[in-house]
């Protein structure tokens, strides 16, 4: 059911895929390793690992990335190693290349390249290691054998924080820190300001007005209406505010 097909329907009408739709962790045990229920046990899998800081029921957090044949994982499960030793890379098509390149994306708009290329390959789980990410479920469609099947994945869409990095870096796409942004924009919620953010970004990048982008707010984004600080932050238009950073 789309957005239009619900206007002039209560919220009982709405439904989600069941699944974790955005969520904000820490990582603590990033390991490669086998599942028997998937390729029998015969294809290695990487498995982000940690614990739950926002976006669900607090506890720990595990989501495991296909890294395509041709792979094994070491005896530590700590790296990824080409089968007979070979020169190889990973398959583009995989969703650990889809997680990398989210990773990539967001420490490059975040100006964040550097320190995540510090921390070595990809093929070592221990460049995971204490990063905390805010995750957003991605749908796609893959085609094989001429059949359609539809998926979904948890993508990094902001590095919230990495261990080593200066603190103003704990921040979404282009935000300004703590130090420079609006009060009302500071003392939102990670959930809710990403949410903010993205709306504002779709907005502008439509060709949409501030205007455009406030009513929606407070009429699409959950725990704006009737929340003093989120209105403000909202209706702000100045230096560091979410529509002037979007």
């Amino acid at each position: 059911m789309s957005d239009t097909d619900n206007e002039g329907w209560d919220e009982s009408w709405e439904f989600s895929s069941g699944l974790t739709d955005e969520i904000t962790i820490k990582v603590t045990n990033p390991h490669f390793g086998y599942d028997s229920e998937f390729q029998d046990g015969q294809v290695p899998l990487f498995v982000l690992e940690g614990n739950v800081i926002a976006g669900d029921a607090e506890g720990e957090f595990s989501q495991w990335y296909t890294v395509g044949k041709g792979w094994e994982a070491s005896n530590d499960r700590q790296r990824l190693e080409p089968e007979g030793g070979k020169r190889k890379t990973l398959n583009r098509s995989t969703n650990y290349a889809h997680l990398l390149n989210s990773l990539r994306e967001s420490a490059e708009k975040q100006g964040l390249a550097d320190e995540i290329r510090r921390r070595g390959s990809p093929l070592n789980a221990a460049m995971w290691d204490g990063l905390e990410l805010y995750l957003e479920r991605e749908e796609y469609v893959n085609e094989i054998g001429g059949e359609k099947r539809e998926g979904s994945r948890l993508l990094v869409r902001s590095i919230e924080k990495m261990p080593g990095a200066k603190e103003s870096h704990r921040v979404r796409g282009t935000e300004p820190t703590k130090a420079t942004e609006p009060p009302a924009a500071s003392d939102l919620s990670p959930m809710l300001k990403a949410k903010l953010r993205k709306l504002a970004q779709t907005v502008k990048g439509s060709g949409g007005t501030h205007s455009t982008f406030a009513e929606q707010a407070f009429s699409d984004v959950d725990g704006v209406l009737d929340n003093a600080t989120a209105e403000d932050a909202v209706m702000d238009t100045g230096a560091g505010s979410i529509w002037e950073q979007a």
